[in-house]
């Protein structure tokens, strides 16, 4: 479950430099801190911050962007 999850994150990054994810793109100025919570519906919650900056992402069981918010500390 571990190696899942850590290959689902590393995705998530890249996405977010490359294509983005959901409208979304974030370079990060080194690596963010990452929380990863599994919700009951077996999705997983992302949580990734850096520097007043955090991204929620909703993904799917099969490691899929759902949804992405965008919180700063500037809003």
């Amino acid at each position: 479950m571990e190696d899942k999850v850590k290959k689902v994150v590393k995705e998530l990054l890249a996405k977010l430099e490359g294509e983005g994810v959901g409208g979304v793109h974030a370079w990060f100025s080194g690596m963010p801190h990452v929380l990863v919570r599994r919700e009951a519906d077996r999705r997983y919650k992302v949580l990734m911050w850096r520097e007043g900056v955090a991204l929620e992402i909703e993904v799917d069981e099969e490691g899929n962007a759902e949804h992405v918010y965008v919180k700063t500390a500037f809003s």
